[in-house]
């Protein structure tokens, strides 16, 4: 299970060039949470909220904070609802094939900075 929890300050209107030359739009990362990301992978692995929400030891209203605040920055909304829990939607599963080994390297490069400390 990924854990990880920062929050990225950042000036107003910041930008970061790379070392590949890409721009970044740091205004877009202040807005973001890892630990928003950690709980959509979550959910996107349950298929359910409150089962997310015991996993990560968080309340399901939480949870469903966290998923509005994205919704809000993705513009998507996400996950549909539905007796059985939720199920995302087909955007969500294209950007999830992405962010799940984006956290997975993220977590990799941490750990492995903390076994050098």
């Amino acid at each position: 299970m990924i854990m990880l929890q920062f929050f990225l300050v950042l000036p107003h209107d910041a930008r970061y060039e790379n070392q590949g030359g890409d721009v970044i739009d740091c205004d877009f990362f202040r807005d973001l949470d890892l630990n928003s990301l950690i709980a959509l992978v979550a959910v996107y692995e349950e298929g359910n909220v409150s089962r997310a929400a015991c996993r990560l030891h968080l309340t399901q209203p939480a949870v469903s904070n966290k998923l509005a605040v994205l919704r809000c920055l993705l513009d998507d909304q996400l996950f549909v609802r539905s007796a059985k829990g939720v199920t995302p939607t087909t955007e969500l599963t294209v950007m999830m094939a992405k962010i799940i080994p984006a956290l997975e390297l993220i977590e990799g490069v941490l750990k492995c900075s903390q076994t050098k400390v």
